[in-house]
């Protein structure tokens, strides 16, 4: 048998079979000895046995019925465009098992040339090359065509040299070179046609391919030489297909993704199913013995069990048995072998495993408070685990792909749904529970918890697979989807220690929940509405933590929250074509019904999915194939608009009327879904963020624009904000563009080199730009991008592209099918957008539709373009550039510019809209600085002026940035920052000083510095002890901090630079209007306040005066070469401040300055010399000789051409002086006595005025300073006929009768003076009467200048004494008992401060201030009582002279933190405020108006008292606000209504005012005082209007008659025309039959004023009332009485665009009611008109009346009326509750009509008769 090669007719064979010894060298028995002939077949000679395939003639028939459907398929889509998913997919199945890379080689030996067969054998043609011929072309079936016209296996041939082979050559080649890079691709139509030709040329059977004998060849010649560039055309989509990223595939995409079997993997495979079937049938026959003998045996227990299910023992597995089968079943499911498993072998299993899951329905779940620790218990030590390990198994059986559909039975699956429901909704209840709970402690102690909550997650996320693969039940799929959103919003912990389950844990469950809701979603389309609309319901349950809402981590490592995720994955979905939409079909399993079809050989097309409904349904891909690009892209692009308008709208709707303070977490689910977006934005893996960003920023804008007016400030705030963020996250992408870019290898790659530079640019032109754009005069802003173009972006090559092959090949894509699908359709709409706006046809831009066709096939068929083209590998950098690129080209990017013009338009309206655009400015410029520009600047600073403190808080922190990003601006800014450090708010002044700090360092400019320096100087006098620390504290840092080295330093630099700061300290002396006086504050406190830096701060000084020195000796050494009054006038600063800072050599340079005196300068340098030796002279003993009484007798000769303040300093130098020598004041003595003798010798010798008072100064300030009592006997010697004992008693004799009246004023002013000046150093002359009766004397009279001179000496009293109480040198501190010379402050407030308090608001100007003063003393130290001073304090606040009410304001805190309980003190301030500014000021309005550049503001003229009572606890302040209100209500019979404008009216218009304009600070402080308005109103004007019609409105007023039975005219209206008996009469019949009015009786002229001014009082509080609410946004359609204590205690917000103006006209218009007769009557009418039927006046509840003040104002409310008629005289209290009026008319006046609602009938509570109380209105919706 052997070599035998002949056929059995005796043909011969096309091969030579192997001999035994040669076959033997290749057979394993060489090498190893077989266990059994089984392992491995001994070797035959004999031929091989036919090698079935099939095992059984069923696989047989089922490989035959899977054949026949295929070439069914393949004939009926022959004609078609395309092919079936199904057919394609089997397609490229067997093109990976054809793969040439995968297939082994064989290289074949040419043949020896046989010898002739015998002539009876048949003839055999043979081909050329040896091998057989075939006689004809094989039959083949159509799929068989189909998969031979698709191969691209070259199949290569040794080429013989013979027609007989003789000559042997093999090829090396294992397949077919691949195109050269510059070959051009063949087209997509013959895309296999270089294996086909090859295959042809070989011989080989092809599609309708014959072998040619000769191939022609096409030869291309040379370009001749004389050829140009410009003669020919270049098709740039040609080249494009030659581009070297993306090329034609040569291979099926999956090739290295393809799985080769191999025989050892089959046998092991086969040996895994072989396993699982006897473990089957191992648990089958332990079944079958427990039904046949009811009995179990050992055997049968290992795999059987008996539990009871339904009431019932039934077997099933046991917990072994279901670990087995789940660790045999898994390798037969990923070998795909679980198909040869029979059918009734799994339903076997399904219902053991079903009884299984069945047996935990009598186990509760459900954890209950009362037991929740014990059900717990009981729950898992039941058998759940084991339920939820068959679970697993079912499924797994379910999701396996088998296709009968008995399989899927909705029992089973009804089974595992409500088992893993019960489950997981108790693992969220452990989930949510919290520490010190018996969950939390039970279910931390149980190590089974974690593992049955990471079991369900898994029987979860295979349920999901299941409902989306299979067509279940719809019950299974609502369950599903129910569990998951549950599960999705169910409240994980914020940290470790706080979850029973584990945070991390948890959230794997919820992210597999998270899948399984998107692929619901995605699966059944008509579920996709209801799903979003639970997905939003359910936001309410989100937490607003950030630590525990955002646990979904991202690639780069960022965290969103879930439901961000989910709801991109759901918009990215819905523009994703859908596998129903791609197939026409929504499941892959066949009913038994179309399996018989299938084996009938009907066509499958036919055949249905789904369910019975979804056959008639048509094809979808074949509908949308046949549709053009544009309509294909656009319907994708509505669907994930809709989706998207969806989920914003819903966010915003619920977000915009709630903040994020509230109960409600919208406000803050906002801000946290934004940052989600903007966190995502530009990642290749969510393109739908952007899409949610832009539709959420037109949502934004339009609430913005409000042009219906029908947003809240609280919406459009929130708007600016969204805006902000929006617009600040998108720059942060622009930004990060060009860093990312520029990190790119450019030499790594072309990819690498193209996406660096495109994304540098892209940054760069993007970021200038929008800097361009906002600085443009033009409003139409350009957002076109030139950098890369739009075709650029759009080639086919370009960043769409990349993001879609990085999405193919990146393992850790979130969701790659939507992603990529979305991609794909803006692409598609981007392209259609752009050959729309070219205009272009097919033949003008062929690449384009070459795109649009590309495009197409990408949005049908998501797999076409991985299966059509390879592409460069995209690196993660890669896809995060190109994706960045993508989003920077979206809408919403070029949405940019709008968003900040949006921002920059709200800039100018008022209030909290200004506030936040502000701060939303601030977010973008932070972001990309180069916005910032001359307009926007010019907004800034406007805004520091603005009325709210907000507001111009935000602009100054604004500012702030700017001058950091662009210092060039700072000389445009400091002016106005400057400016702003007069600001009302302390924590504006002190920001304002720390820029302007900054601005001073960066600035070498001296004017700036100085005008710096000048400005915090004037700080340190600031009335807030904070703002006068924090200017002590900023100007010691820039003006002694940095030179601490100077004294121990050589260094020239520094040297030279204290100097120049000296220079600045003299400039900035020289602005001061008052030289050194704020200066030497301010080097007091740096010598002073801080103990740590006082030694070196007095070393910097100390170098300050030596350089100052040096200066006085020649001004040329310092920069500005100053004056030298200027530089000696600065030495009395630091003197003032320090004398130990001078030495004695510097104080001897002074000398020279005593003498010579000549002019003003030299008189002005002078003053500051004796200033510098008043304060060092005494810190001496060692001097010169004849230097002090050198000093001195210059000082005496200068005398006379002293002016008083000279004469007070000259006069303590010569008793310090005096007293140095030890003189026992001898020089005194001589200079005071000859001015006492020439003045008591006045009668023999006249003296002038001048010369008089000259005298009187030096008798004063000498007799005050130098103390000549020891010298008693030589000045009774000088003036014998005055008897006196003391020296004080002889000045205070002579001055004494100067102060007479018959004196000048001058001299009695001088007088007066010097008696005050030695009182003040003999307080012994204080008890004297003469002295006594002078003071009151100049109180008594209206001499101001006097007045003033008094106040200014008891000042200077009081302030010794604070000084003296301050350093502990008295005993007087803050009590009424004192010591000689502590007495006399007391006896000075207690006798004058009436006088003094009537000054302060009897006058203007300084000696009111004068006066404030006094008073602040006298309370400061407890010289008067608080309930004396604190209505003049309330009233001086009230002072339109800043330093007045500054004084007050400041006096009022400090006894506002001490004192309480006095509330008829503040109402008795309030009266005397009304009537200082009634009667002095002569204003009587509550509000006064603020003109800044040139815009107003109102401003409520008790603001400052106000906001002292806001600084404490509300309960005070609520009481202020209830009395104020309270003090409007009257007594009608006692109002006074005398005067021109009567008091009563004109206070209440002043109460009104400010109650309007209170910056109040909670709402219960607004809805205390509209409340106690509307009862107030209510109660007296009942009263009011009872009076009113008898008297006013029977006489003058024509009453229309009734209408209809029960109601009555809405209004009573009166002719304002007199009876004329000369008009026509032209009555209708009708009007004539008319009863004829009442004969007019005459109207009491006084009667009518007294009603109208009521009228008046009460109009003015129901206004406030109204705008009140208006003004302050509270909800009319929720009533006070309902709201909750949060409610109350919140912050008001103001309405949007509303202005005190329109509220202060109306005032104006009430006050004018008085000017004549028919004003008045038009007054009476229209009150008794509001109380009857305004529209405000609804009925309200009991209920909602009682109570709400007395809750609001703890306790305040006072008495109510009672309601009877004899309690008429005495109204009810404005705080409470105002009682019922009876009937509002009598019998001739004009009925009352009836308030209906929407159904006509009556609303409120059922009328009462006439002569009961009828029902209370209030309302307020008369205002809008």
């Amino acid at each position: 048998m052997n070599g035998h090669r002949q056929t059995a007719n005796g043909g011969s064979l096309p091969f030579r079979p192997p001999t035994v010894d040669q076959a033997f060298q290749h057979s394993p028995l060489t090498s190893i000895v077989p266990f059994s002939p089984d392992t491995i077949p001994f070797p035959s000679a004999n031929p091989p046995s036919s090698s079935a395939v099939f095992s059984h003639p069923d696989q047989r028939t089922s490989a035959q019925r899977v054949l026949d459907s295929l070439n069914s398929e393949a004939t009926s889509h022959q004609d078609q465009q395309g092919t079936s998913a199904r057919l394609r997919k089997t397609l490229q199945d067997l093109k990976q098992l054809l793969s040439a890379n995968e297939l082994t080689e064989f290289s074949f030996k040419g043949a020896p040339p046989l010898p002739t067969p015998p002539p009876d054998s048949p003839t055999v043609t043979t081909a050329a090359n040896g091998f057989l011929k075939h006689s004809g072309e094989p039959k083949l079936s159509p799929f068989a065509k189909m998969v031979l016209s698709n191969t691209d296996i070259a199949h290569r041939y040794p080429t013989p040299d013979s027609p007989l082979g003789s000559g042997r050559r093999m090829s090396s080649a294992r397949k077919p070179p691949r195109a050269s890079p510059t070959t051009p691709h063949q087209p997509a139509a013959g895309r296999n046609q270089v294996a086909v030709s090859q295959n042809a040329k070989l011989g080989l059977p092809g599609n309708n391919v014959s072998t040619p004998k000769k191939v022609p060849q096409v030869l291309v010649p040379g370009l001749p030489s004389s050829s140009r560039r410009e003669d020919y055309q270049s098709f740039a989509y040609l080249d494009e297909q030659d581009g070297p990223l993306s090329h034609k595939r040569k291979r099926p995409e999956a090739d290295e993704d393809a799985v080769t079997v191999t025989f050892n993997q089959q046998q092991k495979a086969d040996k895994k199913k072989e396993e699982l079937q006897t473990l089957l049938d191992d648990i089958f026959e332990a079944e079958d013995m427990y039904e046949f003998e009811s009995s179990l045996s050992p055997e049968a227990r290992e795999y059987i069990t008996v539990k009871e299910v339904g009431h019932v023992d039934a077997p099933v597995l046991t917990k072994d048995a279901q670990r087995t089968i789940n660790t045999k079943l898994q390798p037969v499911l990923d070998a795909g072998r679980f198909s040869e498993i029979s059918v009734d072998d799994i339903l076997r299993l399904q219902k053991l495993c079903k009884r299984r899951i069945d047996s935990i329905d009598t186990v509760s779940l459900d954890i209950d408070s009362e037991r929740e620790g014990e059900r717990l218990k009981d729950w898992l030590s039941q058998d759940v685990e084991h339920a939820l390990e068959a679970a697993k198994i079912l499924l797994k059986t379910m999701t396996a792909g088998r296709v009968e559909k008995k399989i899927y039975s909705e029992g089973m699956v009804g089974s595992v749904v409500n088992a893993l429901n019960r489950t997981l909704g108790s693992m969220i209840i452990i989930a949510e529970s919290r520490p010190k709970s018996a969950i939390f402690d039970v279910s931390t102690k149980h190590e089974k918890v974690p593992e049955l909550l990471q079991k369900s997650g898994k029987i979860l996320e295979l349920l999901g697979e299941l409902v989306v693969t299979v067509q279940v039940a719809e019950s299974a799929v609502t369950s599903t989807e129910d569990l998951s959103t549950r599960l999705l919003f169910a409240e994980n912990a914020t940290s470790e220690k706080d979850s029973a389950l584990g945070i991390k844990r948890f959230e794997v469950v919820r992210s597999i929940a998270m899948d399984v809701l998107a692929n619901i979603f995605a699966r059944y389309e008509e579920r996709r509405s209801s799903a979003l609309t639970d997905v939003l319901n359910s936001l309410g349950k989100l937490s607003v933590d950030r630590r525990s809402a955002r646990q979904y981590k991202m690639a780069d490592g960022r965290a969103i929250q879930l439901v961000s995720a989910l709801l991109m994955r759901l918009v990215q979905t819905n523009a994703t074509i859908s596998n129903a939409q791609q197939t026409g079909k929504g499941r892959l399993i066949h009913s038994s019904k179309e399996d018989d079809e299938h084996e009938d050989g009907e066509d499958s097309s036919k055949s249905s999915d789904g369910d019975a409904s979804r056959k008639k349904k048509p094809n979808k891909a074949a509908n949308l194939s046949s549709l053009s690009l544009a309509k294909i892209a656009g319907r994708f692009h509505d669907e994930a608009q809709m989706a998207t308008d969806f989920v914003v709208k819903h966010l915003v709707e619920r977000a915009k009327e709630t903040t994020k303070s509230a109960d409600l977490p919208f406000r803050n689910l906002m801000d946290i879904f934004t940052e989600d977006f903007l966190n995502v934005l530009g990642s290749p893996e969510w393109p739908a963020a952007a899409i949610f960003l832009h539709k959420l920023s037109q949502y934004m804008t339009f609430i913005i624009v409000d042009k219906k007016k029908q947003y809240s400030v609280q919406a459009k705030t929130m708007a600016l904000d969204i805006l902000g963020i929006m617009g600040s996250g998108l720059i942060d992408l622009q930004v990060r563009l060009g860093k990312d870019a520029q990190k790119l290898d450019k030499r790594q790659s072309t990819l690498s080199g193209l996406l660096s530079q495109v994304g540098e640019q892209l940054s760069e032109q993007l970021l200038d730009q929008l800097s361009s754009q906002l600085s443009g005069n033009s409003s139409k802003l350009d957002t076109s991008v030139t950098i890369p173009s739009k075709a650029d972006l759009l080639d086919f090559e370009g960043p769409y592209r990349i993001v879609l092959e990085y999405l193919r090949h990146s393992t850790r894509s979130e969701d790659r099918r939507s992603a990529q699908g979305c991609y794909t359709q803006r692409w598609a709409s981007d392209l259609c957008e752009m050959m729309k706006s070219q205009e272009t046809n097919d033949e003008e831009n062929p690449a384009l539709i070459t795109l649009e066709q590309r495009l197409k096939h990408m949005i049908l068929d998501p797999a076409w373009l991985a299966a059509e083209y390879d592409f460069e590998l995209v690196s993660e950098d890669h896809g995060r550039v190109a994706a960045m690129i993508v989003a920077l080209h979206s809408p919403f990017s070029r949405y940019l510019p709008y968003i900040v013009g949006f921002i920059l338009q709200s800039m100018s309206n008022p209030g909290k809209i200004r506030s936040q655009s502000l701060k939303s400015l601030g977010m973008l410029m932070e972001k990309n600085p180069r916005i910032l520009n001359e307009r926007i600047l010019e907004k800034i600073t406007d805004s520091l002026t603005d009325v709210g403190a907000q507001v111009r808080e935000y602009s100054l922190q604004l500012l702030d940035k700017c001058l950091r990003w662009n210092p060039a601006i700072e000389t445009q800014c400091t002016l106005k920052i400057i400016l702003t450090t007069y600001d009302p708010s302390p924590k504006i002044k002190k920001k304002a000083m720390e820029i302007l700090k900054g601005i001073y360092l960066r600035n070498e400019t001296p004017t700036v510095k100085t005008s710096i320096a000048d400005a915090l100087l004037k700080k340190i006098q600031d009335t807030d002890e904070d703002v006068s620390k924090e200017a002590c504290n900023l100007l010691a840092g820039i003006w002694i901090a940095p030179y601490y080295e100077v004294a121990t330093s050589a260094d020239v630099k520094l040297q030279l630079a204290l100097r120049a700061q000296v220079s600045l300290i003299i400039r900035t002396v020289r602005t001061q209007q008052q030289s050194g006086v704020r200066l030497e504050e301010l080097l007091r406190h740096i010598l002073t306040d801080d103990p740590r830096s006082a030694d070196p701060n007095f070393r910097v000084c100390k170098s300050m005066v030596a350089e100052l020195f040096e200066g006085v000796i020649d001004n040329a050494v310092l920069p500005d070469k100053p004056e030298q009054w200027w530089i000696v006038e600065t030495l009395a600063a630091f003197a003032h401040a320090s004398g130990k800072l001078f030495t004695v050599e510097q104080i001897v340079t002074l000398q020279t300055f005593t003498k010579d005196v000549k002019d003003s300068n030299d008189l002005r340098t002078l003053r500051a010399v004796m200033v510098v030796f008043r304060h060092v002279l005494p810190l001496h003993s060692i001097y010169p000789d004849n230097f002090l009484p050198t000093v001195r007798s210059a000082l005496q000769q200068s005398l006379g051409k002293m002016g008083n303040q000279e004469i007070n300093e000259c006069a303590q130098c010569f008793a310090i002086i005096d007293g140095i020598l030890k003189e026992e004041g001898q020089r005194p003595f001589s200079t005071i006595m000859p001015m006492l003798r020439q003045v008591l010798n006045i009668a023999n010798k006249p003296l002038d005025e001048a010369n008089l008072s000259k005298r009187l100064a030096i008798i004063g300030y000498f007799g005050k300073h130098c103390n000549l009592e020891h010298r008693i006997e030589d000045v009774k010697k000088n003036v014998p006929a005055l008897k006196f004992e003391t020296v004080a008693d002889l000045l205070v004799n002579v001055l004494l009768p100067f102060t007479l009246e018959k004196h000048p004023k001058g001299v009695r002013r001088q007088a007066l003076e010097g008696v005050a000046m030695i009182c003040h150093s003999f307080p012994k002359q204080y008890a004297r009467e003469d002295v006594n009766k002078a003071f009151e004397l100049v109180f008594a009279n209206e001499d101001i200048g006097l007045k003033s001179s008094l106040l200014d000496h008891f000042l200077d009293v009081f302030a010794h004494e604070e000084n003296r109480s301050s350093v502990g040198e008295g005993i007087f501190v803050n009590s009424m008992k004192a010591d000689e010379f502590g007495g006399v402050p007391h006896k000075l407030a207690r006798k004058f401060r009436r006088h003094a308090i009537q000054i302060a608001l009897t006058s203007t100007g300084l000696i009111a201030l004068q006066a404030a003063k006094f008073i602040a003393s006298s309370n400061r130290q407890g010289l008067i009582l608080p309930i004396e001073c604190l209505p003049a304090l309330v009233a001086l606040e009230t002072s339109p002279d800043p330093a007045i009410a500054n004084v007050a304001t400041q006096e009022h805190r400090n006894l506002w933190k001490k004192n309480s309980g006095l509330d008829k003190e503040y109402m008795e301030g309030v009266s005397l405020a009304f009537d200082h500014h009634r009667n002095i000021i002569k204003d009587a309005k509550g509000a006064s108006i603020n003109v800044k550049e040139g815009k107003s503001s109102f401003v409520p003229k008790l603001r400052l008292c106000y906001d002292v009572l806001c600084s404490g606890e509300s309960r005070p302040r609520k009481k202020f606000l209830s009395n104020l209100v309270d003090r409007l209500n009257f007594q009608l019979s006692k109002l006074d209504t005398s005067g021109v404008e009567p008091r009563p009216l004109n206070y209440a218009r002043f109460c009104a005012e400010n109650l309007a304009l209170f910056d109040y600070t909670r709402v219960e402080e607004v809805v205390l005082v509209t409340d106690c308005l509307h009862n107030v109103v209510i109660a007296t004007g009942s009263l009011v209007a009872q009076e009113i019609e008898p008297d006013i409105l029977g006489n003058g007023l024509d009453i229309e008659p009734i209408q209809q039975e029960g109601t009555a005219l809405a209004t009573t209206r009166y002719s304002s025309l007199a009876h004329d008996p000369s008009a026509p009469n032209d009555l209708t019949p009708t009007e004539k039959s008319l009863p004829s009015k009442p004969p007019v009786k005459p109207i009491d002229e006084s009667r009518l004023r007294h009603l109208t001014v009521a009228s008046m009082i009460l109009t003015l509080m129901w206004e406030t009332k109204k705008f009140l609410r208006h003004y302050w946004s509270l909800d009319r359609s929720k009533s006070s009485a309902k709201m909750t204590p949060k409610e109350l205690n919140s912050r008001p917000t103001k309405a949007t665009f509303s202005t005190p103006d329109k509220h202060l006209q109306r005032i104006a218009e009430i006050m004018s009611s008085l000017d004549d007769t028919d004003a008045m009557l038009a007054r009476c009418k229209a009150f008794a008109d509001l109380i009857s039927h305004d529209d405000e006046a609804k009925n309200k509840s009991d209920v909602e009346d009682d109570g709400l003040l007395g809750r609001v104002a703890d306790g305040y409310d006072t008495p109510v009326g009672s309601g009877d008629e004899d309690n008429a005289s005495n109204p009810p209290s404005g705080s409470g509750r105002g009682r019922k009026r009876k009937s509002s008319f009598p019998a001739g006046g004009t009925p009352r009509k009836r308030k209906t609602g929407g159904t006509g009938k009556p609303r409120g509570r059922p009328r009462k008769s006439r002569g009961g109380s009828g029902s209370t209105p209030d309302a307020d919706d008369g205002w809008d």
